[in-house]
Formats: structure tokens, C-alpha cells, sequence
């Protein structure tokens, strides 16, 4: 996610305003994040995956979006998240939400209502410029088998 700002109804850019992730920033954006996180129905963020299917339940450990990293000039926010079998789109469409409500742009209610089973809604989905994953196993954290936990080391 790049920092934005937006002036006179005008977006602009890192480069070109003096908006900055700041400390009230990354706190509200993981206060936000932080809605994902435990076991949920994440049926709204997966194409062609009914709420009833039980694929669509998946769990999130943790999702922080703590520093940045400049490009070009420009500052991105680095969100972490670590979860259970998360596509790409999954985690994009997830932070489109995130970055509309911190954008003023949707109040934060559709989250947690996005979670639950039988709602359906649109979400907007971050672009993928810019958009760079790492794949970890999940360290040290109870991954659920038929019912019983196991444990799954990274390597």
C-alpha cells in the first residue's frame, strides 16, 4: 500500500505530499487488520467459494502492516500477515478494505460483517503493483488436522 493523501478533493502521491505512516497511522491500520485475525468465513474475500463450503473457513494468526520501505521515492507500507492457505487475491482484496477504511472511504462494520456467513458483499481489492509476497511456513504455530494440532516447524 502506498501513503497517499488528499488535498482540495485531489489525491497525491508520497512524492508529491507530506503525508507520512506515522505512529497514529500504523496503529489504526493494525487496529483495522486485526479484524482478520482468528478463525472466520472468509467466503467474501475467495471467487467461486460459497459461505457453506467449508474452504472458506480459514484462520489468520496475525496481520500487521508495523514499517515501511521506500521505492522510488516513494513510501509503502509492509503488511505481514501470517494465516492458513491464503491466495494472493484473498490477501488483496483483504487489504482493499483495510486501505478504504482508513481512507475514509467505508466505515470499518463491513469487516466484521464480511466474516460472517451468511453476508455477502463487494470489496475492493488493492492493486497488485507493488504487491510482493514471501511464503513461510508458519513457525511454531498449531496448524488444525482433523480436528487434532499438530505443530509445523519453518524452515
Amino acid at each position: 500500500m502506498g501513503t497517499f493523501s488528499s488535498v482540495n478533493g485531489e489525491e497525491k502521491g508520497a512524492k508529491g505530499s507530506k503525508y507520512s505512516y506515522g505512529e497514529k497511522e500504523i496503529e489504526q491500520f493494525n487496529r483495522i487488520l486485526k479484524y482478520y485475525v482468528g478463525t472466520h468465513n472468509f467466503h467474501n474475500f475467495t471467487t467461486r467459494t460459497k459461505a457453506e463450503d467449508p474452504v472458506a473457513r480459514r484462520f489468520i494468526i496475525s496481520f500487521n502492516a508495523n514499517t515501511t520501505v521506500m521505492v522510488d521515492g516513494i513510501e509503502f507500507v509492509k503488511c505481514e500477515v501470517v494465516g492458513q492457505s491464503f491466495m494472493l487475491h484473498q490477501i488483496r482484496k483483504m487489504i482493499g478494505v483495510a486501505v478504504a477504511i482508513m481512507r475514509n472511504c467505508a466505515p470499518e462494520a463491513p469487516i466484521e460483517r464480511a466474516l460472517q456467513k451468511d453476508v455477502n458483499i463487494y470489496e475492493p481489492t488493492a492493486p497488485k503493483v507493488r504487491l510482493d509476497c514471501t511464503w513461510k511456513s508458519a513457525s511454531s504455530h498449531p496448524i488444525t488436522r482433523n480436528g487434532k494440532t499438530a505443530m509445523k516447524s519453518c524452515q
